[in-house]
C-alpha cells in the first residue's frame, strides 16, 4: 500500500474548503418562493396580472374546442379512418364519433380562473406541508429569456404525484406560461379531481396504445397541433411513472419522439427542451413507495382515497428543491446530424423516424437525464440514509453529526450537489431531519441514533431477529427499503465512482487494464439499474479515475500502468464500495437461484412469477440469518437484475401470446455469479447462505477519526 496519502493531506484540505465555498454560493441562487406567501396575503398573489407572461413569437391560439376541432379534420386523421374503415367494415360515423369520444376524454381544458382558484388554495397547502419552496432563479430567467424564439417541452424528474402541480405553481408563481401536462389514464378515474386537474392543464392518456391506430393517430395530432401552436409549453415525465425507488428509470422515447417530430418534418424552427430536477427532504408517498417494491399493491387512485389522506397535513415535509436547468435548443444539437429535408418527399402525417431521428432522440433523452442527475441536490436525511444503511443498529448522535459533515465533504468533492444551510449546526441540521423522518429513525433518549422497526421500535440486530414467515420479513423491510429510497439519490449520483470502487475488488492495487475490465462489467451488469449512455467507453472510465485521483485517494503510476489505494483513501473508498454492496448481493441471489433452480419447461417461468419465488428465497435467507441487505427483496432489484442478465445473453426471454417466458443455463449462469462474486469482499456459501466478510483492504470504521 502506498503512504504517500499523508503528504497530501493540506491539498485535499484545501480543496474540500474550496467545494464547500463554491456549493454555498451556489445555494445563494435559490430563492424560497414560499416565504412571500408567508407575509402577504395568497388572494392577491391569485389574482396577480398575467399581461406581461412572455410567448412564442409565432404562437398560434386556440380555444380547446378548435385544438380538438383542427386534431379531427387534420390528414393525419382522416387517413387513419379511412383505412380503420376499410380494415373493419365499420361505417365513417362509427369510427368518428369513436374519435371525437376519445378526444373528447384526453383534451385539457386549461381555464385562469380555475387556476387562480388554484393558486388561492395551494400556498395554504405548502405552507403548512413545507418550510420551503426553493427555485434557483437563473434557470427561471434563462427560461423567460428564451420562451419567445421556440415551443417549450419541459421534463422534469418524476419521483411524487405533486410534481406536476409543483411545476404548475412555480410557472404561476414567476409568470411564464402554464404547462399541458400528459397524465396517465388512472387520474381521469378519480371523479371531481380528474376535471379540476384537467382544468390545470391536464390532458388524459393510456398507459399503453398497442396497435390501437386511432387512439395512435388521435394522440400523435393532438400533441403535435399543441406543440406546432406554441401557446403552452408541452409537460411531461421522460420516465414515464413515478420513480418508487429514488433512481432514475430508463427514459421513455415514444413522447419524447412525438414532440420532436414537428421538428423533423419542419413545422417548427425550433423546439426548447428543458430538463428540470426536483429534490424532496420527505416525499408524500414514501411508506407507498417501499411496499410497492416489496410487492404490496398500490391502491387505486380514488377521490375518497385523496380524502383520507388528508392526514398528511398534520406533518412536516421539509423543503423542496426545484432546478431548472438550461434549455436544450433542438436545432442546434440536431442541425449537424439531422437532414430534415428528407421528409419533403412524403406526406407529413405518414411520418416514421429515420435511424439518426431515432439515435438523437435518445441521445437527447439521456443528455436531458444527466443534466437532471447533476442538478439534484442531495438533503441533509439522504447523507443521514447513507450511512444508517450501512450501519443501522446504533450510532451516538455525536458520531453520526461528525460522519454527516464527513459524507457531506465527500459527495461535494466527488461533484455532487449538497442542500446544507449554512446558518444552523450540523447538529441541529441532522436533529431537525431525524424527527422529521421519525417514521424511519429512531432517536433514543441516550442520543442513539438507529433504523426503527416498522412497528416504531429500533430495529433489532441480524442475529437476533426473529422473522418465522415471509409477512414478518416483508414487514421488517418497509422501512429500511424506504431509507435506501433515499440512500439510492446519492448512489445514483455516484454510481460510476461507486462502481470503481467496487472494482478494486478489496486490492490495494490493481493494473488498469484490469480495472478497467472490471469496472465495465458492472457497467454492464447495472446497465439497468443505473441510467448509463449506452455509449460509455473510455473516457468515462478516465474521467472517474481522475476524479479519485484528484481527491488524493488513488494514485495512477502510468509508467508501471497500474492503480494504488493510498492511505489517505482508504475509508472513503471503503464506503463508496459499500453503497453498491446491497446491489451486487441482490444480483448474486438472483444468479444463485437460477444456478439451484434447474429450468424446467413445464414450470412457470414467467419472469414475474419468477421474481417472486426468488424474493422469497431471499426472504428465507433472512428468516435464517443469512442474509443483511433489506433493499435486496426489492422486486425493482431483482426485475432489473433478469431483464439485465437477458440483455447480456446470459439467459434467454422468449415471446409469446401470453407473455414472456425465461429459460437458462444453470452453466452459462453460474459464470456471471462467480464475476459477482469476486466483487463481494470474500463470499462463504454453506448450504445455500451467503455472507460477506471484508479481507485485504479492512474498511475503517466511519466513525473512525478524520
Amino acid at each position: 500500500m502506498s503512504t504517500n496519502g499523508s503528504n497530501l493531506k493540506s491539498k485535499t484540505d484545501s480543496r474540500k474548503k474550496a467545494y464547500t465555498h463554491q456549493q454555498c454560493v451556489e445555494m445563494d441562487d435559490f430563492e424560497d418562493i414560499l416565504e412571500p406567501r408567508r407575509n402577504e396575503l395568497d388572494v392577491r398573489f391569485a389574482l396577480q396580472s398575467r399581461d406581461g407572461v412572455p410567448e412564442y413569437k409565432y404562437t398560434n391560439k386556440q380555444t380547446r374546442s378548435q385544438v380538438n376541432e383542427s386534431v379531427l379534420s387534420s390528414p393525419r386523421l382522416k387517413f387513419t379512418i379511412d383505412k380503420i374503415v376499410t380494415e373493419t367494415g365499420l361505417s365513417r360515423k362509427e369510427v368518428e364519433k369513436e374519435a371525437f369520444e376519445i378526444l373528447d376524454d384526453m383534451a385539457h381544458a386549461q381555464s385562469l380562473t380555475n387556476l387562480r382558484t388554484l393558486a388561492y388554495i395551494f400556498p395554504k397547502l405548502y405552507k403548512r406541508l413545507l418550510r420551503h419552496l426553493y427555485v434557483n432563479k437563473d434557470g427561471i430567467e434563462k427560461l423567460r429569456a428564451q420562451v419567445k424564439d421556440a415551443p417549450v417541452i419541459l421534463l422534469p424528474t418524476h419521483r411524487s404525484y405533486q410534481d406536476f402541480l409543483v411545476m404548475t405553481y412555480v410557472c404561476f408563481h414567476y409568470g411564464l406560461p402554464l404547462p399541458f401536462v400528459a397524465t396517465g389514464q388512472d387520474f381521469n378515474k378519480m371523479k371531481l379531481i380528474n376535471e379540476v386537474l384537467r382544468m390545470c392543464g391536464a390532458f388524459y392518456i393510456r398507459r399503453s396504445f398497442g396497435t390501437d391506430d386511432l387512439y395512435w393517430a388521435l394522440f400523435t395530432e393532438y400533441v403535435q397541433t399543441n406543440v406546432i401552436n406554441g401557446e403552452l409549453p408541452l409537460e411531461f415525465f421522460l420516465e414515464g411513472t413515478r420513480s418508487r425507488t429514488g433512481k432514475f428509470l430508463p427514459p421513455k422515447l415514444g413522447l419524447l419522439a412525438v414532440a420532436l417530430e414537428p421538428y423533423f418534418t419542419g413545422k417548427v424552427p425550433d423546439i426548447l427542451v428543458v430538463p428540470v430536477s426536483f429534490t424532496y427532504d420527505r416525499i408524500l408517498e414514501e411508506l407507498l413507495h417501499s411496499r410497492e417494491m416489496l410487492g404490496i399493491p398500490k391502491p387505486k387512485e380514488s377521490t375518497s382515497g385523496l380524502f383520507k389522506a388528508r392526514t398528511i397535513l398534520q406533518d412536516n415535509y421539509g423543503d423542496i428543491y426545484v432546478h431548472v436547468g438550461d434549455p436544450i435548443s433542438v436545432r442546434e444539437m440536431a442541425s449537424p446530424r439531422i437532414d430534415r429535408s428528407v421528409h419533403n418527399t412524403l406526406p407529413r402525417f405518414l411520418f416514421n423516424l429515420s435511424s439518426s431521428e431515432q439515435k438523437f432522440v435518445a441521445d437527447l433523452a439521456y443528455n436531458v437525464q444527466e443534466s437532471q442527475l447533476r442538478n439534484i441536490y442531495m438533503s441533509v436525511w439522504v447523507l443521514c440514509a447513507t450511512l444508517l444503511m450501512q450501519r443501522p443498529h446504533g450510532y451516538t448522535l455525536r458520531d453520526f453529526c461528525r460522519d454527516v459533515e464527513w459524507l457531506k465533504d465527500l459527495a461535494i468533492n466527488l461533484g455532487a450537489k449538497v442542500a446544507w444551510p449554512g446558518e444552523y449546526s450540523v447538529q441541529t441540521l441532522v436533529t431537525s431531519h431525524l424527527k422529521r423522518h421519525r417514521t424511519f429513525v429512531n432517536l433514543a433518549h441516550k442520543n442513539q441514533v438507529s433504523i426503527n422497526a416498522y412497528e416504531g421500535s429500533p430495529l433489532p440486530p441480524t442475529g437476533s431477529m426473529e422473522m418465522n414467515s415471509l409477512d414478518e420479513v416483508m414487514s421488517l423491510a418497509v422501512v429500511p427499503m424506504g431509507i435506501a429510497m433515499y440512500r439510492n439519490h446519492l448512489v445514483c449520483r455516484l454510481a460510476n465512482v461507486c462502481l470503481l470502487t467496487s472494482s478494486f475488488c478489496g486490492t490495494n492495487a490493481i493494473s488498469i487494464g484490469d480495472l478497467f475490465l472490471k469496472f465495465w462489467f458492472l457497467i454492464r451488469v447495472f446497465q439497468k439499474e443505473f441510467v448509463f449512455k449506452p455509449s460509455v467507453t473510455e473516457t468515462e472510465f478516465a474521467a472517474t479515475l481522475k476524479k479519485l485521483e484528484s481527491c488524493t485517494f488513488i494514485q495512477v503510476c502510468n509508467t508501471e500502468k497500474k492503480v494504488e489505494v493510498l492511505s489517505n483513501g482508504m475509508k472513503a473508498m471503503s464506503f463508496l464500495s459499500k453503497m453498491v454492496e446491497p446491489f451486487l448481493q441482490g444480483y448474486y441471489m438472483v444468479c444463485q437461484y437460477l444456478v439451484q433452480t434447474k429450468w424446467n419447461p413445464d414450470n412457470d417461468n414467467k419472469s414475474k412469477s419468477i421474481a417472486k419465488n426468488i424474493q422469497a428465497l431471499i426472504a428465507q435467507k433472512f428468516m435464517n440469518d443469512e442474509m443483511k441487505h433489506f433493499d435486496t427483496l426489492s422486486l425493482n432489484l431483482i426485475g432489473n437484475a433478469l431483464t439485465s442478465l437477458v440483455a447480456m445473453d446470459y439467459i434467454q426471454c422468449n415471446k409469446s401470446e401470453n407473455g414472456g417466458s425465461l429459460s437458462w443455463q444453470a452453466s452459462k449462469v453460474e459464470e456471471v455469479m462467480a464475476k459477482l462474486g469476486s466483487y463481494l469482499p470474500k463470499l462463504e456459501i454453506n448450504g445455500g447462505a451467503v455472507q460477506t466478510h471484508r479481507t485485504r483492504r479492512e474498511p475503517m470504521s466511519v466513525t473512525s477519526k478524520l
